[in-house]
Formats: structure tokens, C-alpha cells, sequence
């Protein structure tokens, strides 16, 4: 189940829709969870305790203020 999962991030509408503002083109799921698991790693340095799917989270509250 994907709620018990910190590692694994909710592919929806709204994370894609950043993403493909971000980088200028078309992300399918896959590689969206792949660049969140590597943004999460590096901010993990500086924010410990981030995992993917508190960064997809964060993002998706984000999107939905806009």
C-alpha cells in the first residue's frame, strides 16, 4: 500500500504538472519518482528526515496553492 511507503511518491496530475514546468517537457511516472528520490536524497542532507513522498507532499500543497 502506497500510504506505508516513504519511499514511494503519489504520480498524480499535480506532481507531473511541476516536474514538466521545471524541466520544459513531458514526464511520465517512472522517471518522476526517480527525480524525486534523488531531490529527496540531496535535500536530505540539509533537511533530514525527507523522503520522496514528504517531498511529494510539500509539492503537491505547493501546486494546489498556485
Amino acid at each position: 500500500m502506497l500510504a506505508t511507503r516513504e519511499d514511494l511518491v503519489k504520480q498524480d496530475r499535480m506532481i507531473l504538472r511541476v516536474l514538466e514546468r521545471v524541466i520544459g517537457r513531458a514526464v511520465g511516472p517512472d522517471e518522476a519518482q526517480a527525480m524525486l528520490t534523488a531531490a529527496s536524497r540531496e535535500l536530505d542532507r540539509v533537511f533530514p528526515g525527507i523522503k520522496p513522498r514528504k517531498l511529494g507532499d510539500l509539492i503537491w500543497k505547493q501546486e494546489r496553492e498556485r
